[in-house]
C-alpha cells in the first residue's frame, strides 16, 4: 500500500491535507519524532520540519504527526503549505503528466510506423518475387561496381597525394634555387665591392706615386738649375737665367777651399 492522501481544505493563506503512511514507512521515522510532542497545535499533533519531511522522502513543506490514532505507532500525518506553493506543485505535476503522455504517444506512433513499414516490405516481397530474384542476382554486380568505385577513389587519392608530393618537391627545389641564387648574388656583390676597393686603393697608390714623382722631379730640376748656374764658365749668367736679373758670380779661383 502506498501513501494515502486525503482531501485538501484551505484557509486564507494555507492549504491542508491529511496523509496516511504505510506501516513499512514507519521505520524511517526517528525515535525522537515519535516522542510526546513538546509543542504543536495541541497535544495530539506535532509539527514536522522540512528536514523531517525530506527524511521521510515526501515532498511536503511542514506537517504534524497525529498521536491520537489507535495504532501502536503514529502513521497518520497532516501537512500544510501555502496556496501558491500548492498551485505551483500541481501545475508542475500537470506539465510532467502531459510531457509523459506526449512521449508515450510519440513512441506508440513510431512503433506503428515501423510495423506498417515492415508490413509493406513483406507484401512487396510476396507480390514481386521476380524482382526480388533479380535483385539477388544483381548483388554480385553491385558489389563489383562498388569495389570498382572504391578502387577509383583510392587511385584518385593516390594521384592527388603524388601531385601534392611533386608540388612540394618543386616548391622545395624553387626555394633551394632561390637560396643559392641569393647566396651567389651576395658573393658577387662582395667580390665587386672587394674589386672596387682594390681598384680604388690602386688608383690612390698610383696617384700618390705620381705626386711623389712629380715632387721629386721638381726638386731634382731645381737642384740641376742651381748647379748649372753655379758651374757656368766666366761667371756669365746661363741662358735659362731670367732676363733683367743680375746675379753676382764668383770667380773660379774662389771655388777652391782655402789652404
Amino acid at each position: 500500500a502506498g501513501i494515502g492522501y486525503g482531501d485538501i481544505y484551505q484557509d486564507n493563506t494555507f492549504e491542508y491535507r491529511q496523509v496516511t503512511l504505510p506501516k513499512v514507512m514507519l521505520q524511517h521515522i526517528q525515535w525522537e519524532f515519535k516522542m510526546y510532542p513538546k509543542h504543536g497545535i495541541n497535544n495530539t499533533l506535532r509539527l514536522l520540519s522540512e528536514v523531517e519531511w525530506r527524511y521521510l522522502r515526501i515532498k511536503m513543506s511542514v506537517g504534524w504527526i497525529n498521536y491520537t490514532r489507535h495504532d501502536p505507532e503514529p502513521h497518520v500525518l497532516m501537512f500544510r503549505r501555502t496556496i501558491e506553493e500548492g498551485n505551483r506543485v500541481r501545475a508542475e505535476t500537470a506539465r510532467k503528466i502531459e510531457a509523459e503522455k506526449k512521449r508515450l504517444a510519440e513512441e506508440a506512433k513510431k512503433k506503428q510506423d515501423e510495423e506498417a513499414k515492415m508490413k509493406q516490405e513483406e507484401e512487396a516481397k510476396t507480390k514481386q518475387p521476380g524482382e526480388a530474384k533479380m535483385k539477388q542476382e544483381d548483388v554480385p554486380k553491385v558489389k563489383q561496381e562498388q569495389m570498382a568505385k572504391v578502387k577509383q577513389e583510392q587511385m584518385a587519392k593516390v594521384k592527388q597525394e603524388e601531385l601534392v608530393k611533386v608540388k612540394q618537391e618543386e616548391l622545395t627545389k624553387v626555394k633551394q634555387d632561390e637560396m643559392i641564387r641569393t647566396k651567389q648574388e651576395e658573393m658577387d656583390r662582395m667580390i665587386r665591392l672587394r674589386q672596387n676597393e682594390m681598384i680604388r686603393m690602386n688608383q690612390e697608390e698610383i696617384l700618390r706615386l705620381k705626386q711623389e714623382n712629380t715632387i721629386r722631379l721638381k726638386q731634382e730640376g731645381t737642384a740641376t738649375v742651381k748647379r748649372e748656374s753655379i758651374t757656368t764658365k766666366g761667371g756669365q749668367p746661363t741662358t735659362d737665367q731670367p732676363q733683367g736679373q743680375h746675379r753676382k758670380v764668383l770667380k773660379p779661383q774662389q771655388w777652391h777651399p782655402r789652404q
